[in-house]
């Protein structure tokens, strides 16, 4: 029986940039299993159940909270050490070991989680399931991505509208992404316009004749691998 992983819907929302391509890739799939769309010759965006608005906020929210966290540890340690030297706070076995430990473990905790995709990942198993093994039994190597609307991808905003894992595809040319929202597949023959801007790469593609952009930017922290990777997959979809 399918599930909340495997099962596709049409999308609700007509003001989704993605609508349009949405419902043509619900009409043109014929199964719903976790590997739905990966072996075709053509592109898709489908969208598959259940409202993941509250993981797309964790992925967002929860690492900056912590990072706060770790900032406001620092500053604690910091004032105590200071205090420490002056008459208002004593130096004593317990108040200076406070003092160093705040002042060491604070920066530690904002660096790990500026850095790590502990957050990111646990969300992306969660929310995939089986749909995360497929993907990644047909990519080298998965990165993470965040998914922007074309038209509003320039300004600041507390989330994006997709987060997904993936890279080129090693069986077939094309790129596959695994969102929280949408699997995306692109392939060459349907992609129209690939363009860079600044830190995004925006992709133009065409599902059934709906024609659909993706504003892509990488969350690896990484600019110079980044760099690397988003023009091999420029290349890739451009290729002749």
């Amino acid at each position: 029986m399918p599930d909340a992983h495997t099962m596709p819907v049409r999308p609700s929302d007509p003001a989704d940039f993605r609508a349009a391509a949405a419902e043509r890739s619900d009409g043109a799939t014929g199964g719903y299993a976790p590997d739905v769309g990966l072996d075709g010759n053509s592109s898709l965006c489908l969208k598959f159940p259940g409202d993941p608005t509250p993981a797309l906020y964790r992925i967002a929210v929860v690492p900056w909270a912590l990072v706060a966290v770790g900032v406001l540890l620092f500053l604690f340690g910091l004032v105590l050490a200071v205090l420490i030297l002056t008459p208002w706070v004593d130096a004593t076995l317990r108040t200076v070991p406070t003092a160093l430990a705040a002042t060491l473990l604070g920066p530690v905790i904002a660096v790990y989680f500026i850095i790590s995709h502990g957050v990111f990942d646990r969300e992306v198993t969660r929310r995939l399931g089986p749909r995360k093994q497929e993907l990644e039994s047909r990519i080298a190597t998965c990165y993470p991505f965040a998914i922007e609307d074309p038209a509003t991808y320039q300004r600041q905003k507390v989330i994006s509208e997709d987060y997904a894992i993936g890279g080129l595809d090693s069986r077939r040319l094309g790129l596959l992404l695994d969102g929280l929202r949408y699997r995306y597949v692109i392939r060459p023959r349907d992609v129209t316009e690939v363009r860079e801007d600044k830190d995004y790469l925006l992709i133009t593609y065409g599902v059934r004749g709906a024609p659909v952009t993706l504003a892509l930017t990488m969350l690896l922290g990484d600019k110079e691998e980044e760099a690397r990777v988003l023009k091999a997959i420029r290349q890739a979809l451009t290729r002749p």
